[in-house]
Protein backbone atom coordinates (compact mmCIF):
# COMPACT_ATOMS: atom_id res chain seq x y z
CA UNK A 1 0.00 0.00 0.00
CA UNK A 2 1.66 3.07 -1.15
CA UNK A 3 1.07 6.64 1.34
CA UNK A 4 -0.74 8.17 -0.80
CA UNK A 5 -3.29 5.52 -0.67
CA UNK A 6 -3.02 4.82 3.90
CA UNK A 7 -3.67 8.41 3.99
CA UNK A 8 -6.91 8.65 1.96
CA UNK A 9 -8.00 5.97 3.28
CA UNK A 10 -7.45 7.25 7.01
CA UNK A 11 -9.01 10.59 6.21
CA UNK A 12 -11.76 8.42 4.19
CA UNK A 13 -12.67 6.17 7.33
CA UNK A 14 -12.33 9.52 9.88
CA UNK A 15 -15.18 11.12 7.37
CA UNK A 16 -17.15 8.12 7.63
CA UNK A 17 -16.54 7.76 11.23
CA UNK A 18 -17.98 11.49 11.93
CA UNK A 19 -20.49 11.37 9.55
CA UNK A 20 -23.72 9.56 9.23
CA UNK A 21 -26.86 9.38 7.52
CA UNK A 22 -30.13 11.03 8.68
CA UNK A 23 -33.53 10.28 8.67
CA UNK A 24 -35.02 11.31 5.06
CA UNK A 25 -31.50 10.92 3.40
CA UNK A 26 -30.10 14.02 5.38
CA UNK A 27 -26.68 13.71 6.93
CA UNK A 28 -25.29 14.31 10.17
CA UNK A 29 -21.59 15.68 11.29
CA UNK A 30 -20.39 16.53 14.25
CA UNK A 31 -23.76 17.57 15.59
CA UNK A 32 -24.80 19.56 12.56
CA UNK A 33 -27.71 18.51 10.08
CA UNK A 34 -28.80 18.81 6.45
CA UNK A 35 -31.98 18.33 7.34
CA UNK A 36 -34.72 21.71 7.43
CA UNK A 37 -35.12 23.19 10.94
CA UNK A 38 -38.87 23.62 9.86
CA UNK A 39 -41.01 20.55 9.80
CA UNK A 40 -41.37 19.73 6.00
CA UNK A 41 -44.87 18.02 6.56
CA UNK A 42 -46.41 21.49 7.63
CA UNK A 43 -46.45 23.62 4.50
CA UNK A 44 -49.67 25.83 5.28
CA UNK A 45 -50.53 28.09 8.59
CA UNK A 46 -53.50 30.39 9.36
CA UNK A 47 -52.32 33.38 11.28
CA UNK A 48 -55.73 35.43 12.94
CA UNK A 49 -55.45 38.57 13.92
CA UNK A 50 -53.49 38.96 17.06
CA UNK A 51 -55.16 39.58 20.81
CA UNK A 52 -54.03 42.45 23.20
CA UNK A 53 -54.50 42.21 26.91
CA UNK A 54 -52.73 45.56 27.48
CA UNK A 55 -54.23 49.03 27.52
CA UNK A 56 -53.42 50.29 24.59
CA UNK A 57 -53.05 54.24 23.72
CA UNK A 58 -51.43 56.67 21.25
CA UNK A 59 -48.69 55.74 19.78
CA UNK A 60 -49.71 51.34 20.90
CA UNK A 61 -53.00 51.47 19.50
CA UNK A 62 -53.76 48.65 17.17
CA UNK A 63 -49.99 47.67 17.43
CA UNK A 64 -51.76 43.88 17.30
CA UNK A 65 -52.67 44.38 13.76
CA UNK A 66 -49.27 45.60 13.48
CA UNK A 67 -47.56 42.78 14.90
CA UNK A 68 -49.76 40.58 13.22
CA UNK A 69 -48.78 41.78 9.91
CA UNK A 70 -44.72 41.39 10.65
CA UNK A 71 -45.38 37.80 11.84
CA UNK A 72 -47.01 37.22 8.06
CA UNK A 73 -43.99 38.56 6.74
CA UNK A 74 -41.63 36.80 8.78
CA UNK A 75 -43.28 33.24 8.10
CA UNK A 76 -43.36 33.78 3.94
CA UNK A 77 -39.44 34.96 3.88
CA UNK A 78 -37.97 32.94 6.49
CA UNK A 79 -39.94 29.54 6.66
CA UNK A 80 -41.08 27.46 3.62
CA UNK A 81 -44.43 27.25 4.76
CA UNK A 82 -47.44 29.57 3.51
CA UNK A 83 -49.65 31.72 5.25
CA UNK A 84 -53.26 31.52 4.56
CA UNK A 85 -56.23 33.69 4.62
CA UNK A 86 -58.70 31.39 6.18
CA UNK A 87 -58.10 28.24 8.47
CA UNK A 88 -59.54 26.11 5.81
CA UNK A 89 -57.70 23.56 4.21
CA UNK A 90 -54.23 25.09 6.58
CA UNK A 91 -52.12 22.54 8.24
CA UNK A 92 -52.10 24.85 11.35
CA UNK A 93 -53.56 27.21 13.21
CA UNK A 94 -50.99 30.12 15.09
CA UNK A 95 -52.43 32.07 17.46
CA UNK A 96 -51.11 35.01 19.78
CA UNK A 97 -51.86 37.13 22.57
CA UNK A 98 -49.69 40.65 23.89
CA UNK A 99 -50.19 40.48 27.39
CA UNK A 100 -47.69 43.01 28.67
CA UNK A 101 -45.65 46.25 27.35
CA UNK A 102 -43.39 48.45 29.53
CA UNK A 103 -41.32 51.29 28.85
CA UNK A 104 -38.80 52.80 31.31
CA UNK A 105 -35.82 55.34 31.02
CA UNK A 106 -32.66 53.91 30.14
CA UNK A 107 -30.50 57.11 30.50
CA UNK A 108 -31.82 60.24 31.32
CA UNK A 109 -29.85 63.90 30.50
CA UNK A 110 -28.43 66.08 33.47
CA UNK A 111 -31.51 67.83 32.89
CA UNK A 112 -33.46 64.91 33.43
CA UNK A 113 -34.71 64.63 29.95
CA UNK A 114 -35.24 61.24 28.27
CA UNK A 115 -31.81 60.08 26.64
CA UNK A 116 -32.65 56.66 26.02
CA UNK A 117 -35.72 54.65 25.79
CA UNK A 118 -36.42 51.02 26.69
CA UNK A 119 -39.51 49.11 25.78
CA UNK A 120 -40.25 45.94 26.71
CA UNK A 121 -43.23 43.83 24.71
CA UNK A 122 -44.46 40.44 25.68
CA UNK A 123 -46.08 37.76 23.96
CA UNK A 124 -47.64 34.66 23.91
CA UNK A 125 -48.65 31.95 21.36
CA UNK A 126 -50.01 28.87 20.54
CA UNK A 127 -49.59 26.56 17.72
CA UNK A 128 -52.50 24.28 16.72
CA UNK A 129 -52.54 21.53 14.47
CA UNK A 130 -55.21 21.48 12.34
CA UNK A 131 -54.34 18.17 9.32
CA UNK A 132 -56.79 15.05 9.95
CA UNK A 133 -55.63 12.74 12.86
CA UNK A 134 -53.89 15.39 14.50
CA UNK A 135 -56.55 17.95 15.63
CA UNK A 136 -55.82 17.98 19.68
CA UNK A 137 -52.33 18.51 19.14
CA UNK A 138 -50.51 21.34 19.79
CA UNK A 139 -47.41 21.76 18.43
CA UNK A 140 -45.79 24.21 20.94
CA UNK A 141 -46.05 22.46 23.95
CA UNK A 142 -42.80 20.75 24.99
CA UNK A 143 -42.48 17.49 24.85
CA UNK A 144 -43.12 15.61 27.52
CA UNK A 145 -41.01 12.29 28.80
CA UNK A 146 -41.85 8.58 28.49
CA UNK A 147 -41.05 8.14 32.50
CA UNK A 148 -44.40 5.61 32.61
CA UNK A 149 -43.63 2.03 34.58
CA UNK A 150 -44.85 -0.88 32.47
CA UNK A 151 -47.54 -2.61 34.88
CA UNK A 152 -49.59 -5.93 34.57
CA UNK A 153 -52.64 -5.41 32.62
CA UNK A 154 -56.17 -5.09 34.34
CA UNK A 155 -59.17 -7.17 33.60
CA UNK A 156 -61.58 -4.74 31.67
CA UNK A 157 -64.65 -3.79 34.41
CA UNK A 158 -67.95 -2.39 32.70
CA UNK A 159 -68.78 -1.39 36.34
CA UNK A 160 -65.55 0.97 36.07
CA UNK A 161 -64.72 1.95 32.77
CA UNK A 162 -61.19 3.68 31.90
CA UNK A 163 -61.39 7.56 32.12
CA UNK A 164 -61.19 9.28 28.83
CA UNK A 165 -58.16 10.95 27.63
CA UNK A 166 -58.75 14.82 27.66
CA UNK A 167 -57.09 16.82 24.59
CA UNK A 168 -53.64 18.16 25.30
CA UNK A 169 -54.40 21.49 26.85
CA UNK A 170 -52.66 24.65 25.34
CA UNK A 171 -49.49 25.63 27.52
CA UNK A 172 -48.31 29.15 25.18
CA UNK A 173 -44.88 29.79 24.71
CA UNK A 174 -44.16 32.99 26.30
CA UNK A 175 -41.86 35.42 24.27
CA UNK A 176 -40.74 39.10 25.53
CA UNK A 177 -38.61 41.56 23.21
CA UNK A 178 -37.07 44.61 23.30
CA UNK A 179 -36.48 48.20 21.19
CA UNK A 180 -34.96 51.17 21.99
CA UNK A 181 -35.33 54.75 21.00
CA UNK A 182 -32.63 57.80 21.78
CA UNK A 183 -35.22 61.13 21.70
CA UNK A 184 -31.93 63.26 20.52
CA UNK A 185 -31.65 61.44 17.30
CA UNK A 186 -34.87 62.16 16.83
CA UNK A 187 -36.26 58.69 17.80
CA UNK A 188 -39.84 58.51 19.56
CA UNK A 189 -41.45 55.56 21.07
CA UNK A 190 -42.77 54.65 18.35
CA UNK A 191 -39.62 53.72 16.74
CA UNK A 192 -38.78 51.52 20.06
CA UNK A 193 -41.98 49.78 19.49
CA UNK A 194 -41.31 48.70 15.94
CA UNK A 195 -37.69 47.39 17.07
CA UNK A 196 -39.94 45.25 19.21
CA UNK A 197 -41.87 43.81 17.34
CA UNK A 198 -40.27 43.26 13.82
CA UNK A 199 -37.67 41.11 16.73
CA UNK A 200 -40.81 39.44 18.15
CA UNK A 201 -41.68 38.06 14.57
CA UNK A 202 -38.35 36.74 14.25
CA UNK A 203 -38.56 35.21 17.86
CA UNK A 204 -42.21 34.17 16.80
CA UNK A 205 -40.81 32.17 13.87
CA UNK A 206 -38.04 30.92 15.36
CA UNK A 207 -40.04 29.22 17.93
CA UNK A 208 -41.87 27.21 14.84
CA UNK A 209 -38.66 25.42 14.23
CA UNK A 210 -39.47 21.67 14.58
CA UNK A 211 -37.86 19.95 17.83
CA UNK A 212 -35.69 17.14 18.06
CA UNK A 213 -38.26 15.06 18.18
CA UNK A 214 -41.31 15.10 17.09
CA UNK A 215 -43.91 12.61 17.74
CA UNK A 216 -46.40 11.43 15.26
CA UNK A 217 -50.23 12.44 15.23
CA UNK A 218 -52.09 11.56 18.66
CA UNK A 219 -48.91 11.40 20.85
CA UNK A 220 -47.57 14.16 22.88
Amino acid sequence: MTRRTALAALFGGGAAALSGCASGGHFSILGYSTAPNYDPSIRTVYVPIFKSKVLETNPYRWMEMTLTREVVDAIESKSPMKVLSKPDGADTELQGTITALGKLHANRTPFNEAREIALFLTVEIVWFDLRPGCEHRILTNPKQRDDSIAIEAVPFDPANPPIPEKPDAPKPVVITTSGRAIPELGESNTTALQMAINRMAVRIVSAMEQPWELPACGKQ
